[in-house]
Order: C-alpha cells, then sequence, then structure tokens
C-alpha cells in the first residue's frame, strides 16, 4: 500500500492533536474573553491553518478581530495580544502568574525528552554569561572562526547558513564543555547528537514531530544518552590525567559535588544540552541573515567594511580587548540588531498558573489557568503601527500608514535599515517609548534573553573577520521560511556566496 505524503502529514497532525489533547485540559472560557477565530474541527480548533504560515494567519486574524484574540491550536487555548498595553502588561508578567519555564516545557517536550527540561530556569544562563567571563568567550570565537576560515582556503563557495551552523556548534561545545569536545574524535559526535534532539524541526516539519512522538522520543533519548556518555568520558581523562582546566566544565562538576557520580554526570550532561540548544537557536541564523544583508545593501554595507577596515587598522594589537566592549564596531551591531528584527519568529508564550485580569488597550480579559497569554513577534516587527506616533493601534479603529514615519530615512519597516539601532548602545530608537514593546530582537521585561551581550560579541567578531578576510560576489537572497513558529527564521532555500580572499 503506497501512502502519499500528504496523507501522512495528515494522519501525523491528527494523531498529533489526539496527543495534545489528552496532555491538555480544556480551561472554562470567562464571560469576558475576547473574539475567538471560528474553527471547524474540535480540538484541532485552527491548528492546520495556523501552521501552514503562522504570521500570515495572525495577521489576519488580527486585521479581523483586533488586536487580542482567542485561537485554539490542538487543544491549547492561546490568547494573543498585540496592543501596546497588552505587550507592556504581558512583558510585566510575575512567573507565577504567568511562566515561561512552563510554556517552553510543554511545547519543547514534543521533541526533547522531559528529563532533560525537569527542573531548569534561567538562572544558569545569568551565571554563564557574566561580564568576567566575555574575554575566555572571545577566544573561543576567535580560535572557532580562525579554523573554519582555513577550511575556507582563499576561494569558493560557502553555502550560508550550514556555514555557520557549524560553527556555533563549535563555539558553543568549546565553551560549555571545554576543548575536548571540538576535538575530531568528539565533535561530529556530538553534532550528530545535538541535531537529533533539535527542537525546531518540531515548528517546521510536523510530520518529523509525529514520529517523535510515535517512537517515544527513542532517537532523542538515545542521543541525549550519548551527550552524557562523552561528556563523562572527557571528565573521566581528566581525572586519571590529574588536570584542571578551569572552563565550564570543571565549573558545573563542582556545581553539583554533593550528588552521587552517576547524578552528577547526568546533570552536567542536561545542563550542557540546554545551554547550547539555547544558544544555538537563534545564533547561527542571525549570523547568517546579517552577513547576507550587510552584502545585499552596500548602502549600509560599504560603511561597515569601512568601519571594519578601520578598526584592524588601528586596533589589531588590541582585538582580544575591544571586542567584547559595547561601542567597537557598533555598525556591526546595528545591522546584526536589525537582521534579527525582520527575520524573528519566535512565539513570546506564558502558561497562565492561576486566574488574573489582564488589562489591554481597551478592554480588560480575565484569563483562566490553563490558558497560554502569546505574542509572535513577527507580526508587527516589520509593520508601520509599530513606528507610528497615532496612539492608537487597533487595525480596526484607523488606517494604517505605508511608512515607518518615525524613522529618520524613512525606510519602510519591512526593509533592511540599521541606523533604527543606535550605534552606541545597539538599541531600537525609532520607536516611541509607548510603542516600544511593539518590536523585538531579545525580549523585553523579566524574560529578555539573558544572552543578547554574548551574541552581539560573537556577531561583531565573526561578521568583522569574514569581511576583513574575504571580498564577496553579488548574490540575489533567499526568502525567509514561513512556516517556521519559533527562533530566528531559517531559509526556504539554500544561500550560496562565492568569495575570495581579500589582497
Amino acid at each position: 500500500m503506497h501512502w502519499s505524503l500528504d496523507l501522512l502529514l495528515l494522519l501525523s497532525l491528527l494523531l498529533l492533536a489526539v496527543y495534545l489533547y489528552l496532555l491538555t485540559s480544556t480551561p472554562k472560557l470567562p464571560a469576558n474573553h475576547p473574539p475567538i477565530v471560528p474553527y471547524s474541527l474540535p480540538v484541532i480548533g485552527s491548528g492546520f491553518a495556523f501552521i501552514r504560515n503562522p504570521t500570515q494567519f495572525l495577521s489576519d486574524a488580527r486585521e479581523k478581530y483586533g488586536d487580542e484574540f482567542l485561537v485554539i491550536l490542538f487543544g491549547f487555548h492561546l490568547f494573543f495580544t498585540f496592543s501596546p498595553r497588552g505587550l507592556k502588561n504581558f512583558y510585566r508578567l510575575h512567573e507565577d502568574e504567568a511562566s515561561f519555564t512552563e510554556a517552553t516545557r510543554t511545547f519543547l517536550q514534543l521533541k526533547i525528552p522531559p528529563e532533560a527540561l525537569a527542573g531548569k530556569t534561567m538562572k544558569m544562563f545569568s551565571v554563564i554569561l557574566r561580564p568576567s567571563l566575555m574575554r575566555k568567550y572571545v577566544e573561543v570565537v576567535n580560535n572557532s572562526l580562525s579554523e573554519e576560515l582555513a577550511e575556507l582556503g582563499s576561494a569558493g563557495t560557502m553555502e550560508v547558513f550550514p556555514f555557520f551552523k557549524k560553527l556555533v556548534h563549535k563555539i558553543g561545545l568549546h565553551c560549555w564543555a571545554g576543548d575536548e569536545a571540538v576535538s575530531d574524535q568528539y565533535l561530529p559526535r556530538l553534532r550528530h547528537n545535538f541535531e537529533a534532539l533539535d527542537p525546531e524541526v518540531g515548528f517546521t516539519q510536523p510530520a518529523r514531530l509525529f514520529r517523535t512522538l510515535f517512537t517515544n522520543k527513542s532517537s532523542e533519548r538515545a542521543a541525549l544518552r550519548d551527550i552524557i556518555a562523552v561528556l563523562r568520558e572527557i571528565w573521566d581523562r581528566r581525572q586519571a590525567e590529574q588536570r584542571q582546566e578551569n572552563d565550564f566544565l570543571q565549573t558545573l562538576h563542582e556545581l553539583y559535588e554533593d550528588l552521587t557520580p552517576e547524578e552528577r554526570y547526568q546533570q552536567v550532561g542536561i545542563d550542557v544540552f540546554i545551554l547550547h540548544v539555547a544558544s544555538l537557536a537563534n545564533l547561527y541564523a542571525a549570523l547568517a541573515w546579517t552577513l547576507i544583508n550587510v552584502l545585499c545593501h552596500p548602502q549600509y554595507g560599504e560603511p561597515i567594511q569601512r568601519d571594519v577596515d578601520q578598526f584592524y587598522e588601528e586596533k589589531a594589537d588590541q582585538l582580544m580587548e575591544d571586542f567584547p566592549r559595547q561601542s567597537t564596531l557598533g555598525s556591526i551591531a546595528q545591522a546584526m540588531q536589525e537582521s534579527i528584527r525582520l527575520t524573528q519568529q519566535s512565539l513570546t508564550l506564558r502558561k497562565v498558573m492561576h486566574e488574573f485580569d489582564l488589562r489591554c488597550e481597551h478592554t480588560t480579559y480575565t484569563l483562566p489557568k490553563g490558558f497560554y497569554v502569546a505574542t509572535l513577534l513577527s507580526v508587527l516587527n516589520t509593520q508601520p503601527v509599530a513606528f507610528e506616533e497615532d496612539p492608537s493601534t487597533d487595525p480596526k479603529s484607523h488606517k494604517r500608514r505605508t511608512s515607518c514615519s518615525s524613522s529618520s530615512s524613512h525606510t519602510p519597516p519591512d526593509q533592511f535599515d540599521p541606523t533604527r539601532y543606535s550605534v552606541a548602545t545597539a538599541q531600537l530608537s525609532t520607536v516611541s517609548q509607548a510603542r516600544e514593546n511593539m518590536v523585538s530582537t531579545f525580549g523585553h521585561g523579566r524574560h529578555a534573553c539573558p544572552g543578547e551581550r554574548f551574541a552581539l560579541m560573537v556577531g561583531k567578531i565573526v561578521i568583522a573577520r569574514l569581511l576583513h578576510s574575504f571580498s564577496f560576489e553579488s548574490f540575489q537572497p533567499p526568502p525567509l521560511l514561513t512556516t517556521q513558529m519559533g527562533a530566528v527564521g531559517r531559509a526556504s532555500v539554500p544561500c550560496h556566496i562565492q568569495y575570495s580572499a581579500r589582497e
């Protein structure tokens, strides 16, 4: 019997819907609920229409129902807000009211074994990203990039997204797991395991997500076990040789020294996995789009190239000291923030832990326990409404303008213009305070990404060295993948760039 791909996908999604329905309890709708986006299928709700193109689906719903509405997705009740006041209060929510951790765990465990997510909080990210570690990270980034540049040679063709994904694998594993993790002995094995656990597959390829659920995550569990085994081998060899590396792997073992050896190996492996997945999810795509945009927009790329050349001419002997500074090569940080803004597909999500009222622009809504509060960054990030001076943002209450009126260059907000961001701080400077939560790259409020400084530092080092080392031929930028929901967007087709060494 032959099964078509479409039929397999449909069956996969139906079974996924049943699985999710069993995971969720149906909250009772409050009397003052917002408009509900109509749907035909119980439990599944608007799921099929949503996953075809999440940004377009929510944009259409916003046009029809306003800035706040309720969407039923495979058994989940998602309250979406896009108004300035709704977003401001959304980002102010406390963890015990609407939990980032629980929302993230609920959705990631569709792909990732739940034992890898149990008890994890944002605190460990703050520990590893403290400023005192930045110099070590600069060395790691530079060394990893030098190895990749040597492999490129003096001329050739680069496939952009795989190049940056491989580079970020090497940087992350070096930072979190030590020198041995990026050796020829372990790097291919670790990369294979991390690819098997990569949660982005669940957002872009639903049929593969069904296979994960159908097999009870057997491949994913095997990959996690092997990551733990590799890190155990590395640590046991250090102990046998009585070597002290004073790196993050050693810090983790010291942190869990009160546990039994088996428990400690397990916790160290899981921590390294979580940290690496978190850093990989957005960083490699952000770097790829930054290079693409700098090269495809010479009106901004040429000044950036001049900044890079001047930097290397004046401070070539101060690279380690200067790269972590916020003011160094601010034009690259601007370009990176703007590239993320244009391609950010993140679904910002909180799980309601107990009933509370959320005040939005025109109405206060009661959100019962079990609801999810959400916003999709790609809906507003490129829309003129986020940049206008008019305080009324409800799409039903006024006619939208067609240009970004508060940008000094008047560049439409769906086009690349890094001057929207301050060269000194890399923060958005062309949006009014009332609307600042309507545009996001690294998030806002209590759960803003703690890795922003680290990511911008990596971006400055990588993009600067690429521009310093190579000239690039013109090329056609790839379109964004429209089915994605989560993280910085990926390209829908491969992107190849020809390069040659600069004289």
